[in-house]
């Protein structure tokens, strides 16, 4: 389902911009599946998620600005 639509992203204006970042063990939790890059000092996260047994898996896309370090 994500490879479906990874070439989207991938294929944009963007892609020139993008570098991959590692998963965390908090997204192999979170995501079945998943992919993350930067962007600007950004995190760009695009992930397969499915929040009970009885709902459908979604793909959801989230552009976020890390919080500081602890």
């Amino acid at each position: 389902m994500l490879a479906d639509f990874l070439p989207e992203i991938e294929g944009s204006a963007l892609a020139g911009h993008l570098v991959t970042a590692e998963r965390t063990a908090a997204d192999e939790d979170e995501f079945i599946e998943v992919e993350k890059w930067t962007l600007d000092g950004r995190i760009l996260t695009a992930g397969v998620i499915q929040q009970d047994t009885d709902l459908p898996v979604m793909v959801v896309v989230a552009l976020e600005q890390p919080g500081p370090q602890l």
